[in-house]
């Protein structure tokens, strides 16, 4: 990747377990 590319969707599972998605978080506000 280089400055300036969009980065791709990915999940994780957050502290309490729960997956979290790239995309959902977006939906908030920058990353």
């Amino acid at each position: 990747m280089k400055t300036g590319d969009t980065a791709p969707d990915f999940s994780l599972l957050d502290q309490t377990g729960e997956k979290v998605t790239l995309s959902e978080l977006l939906k908030a506000g920058p990353v």
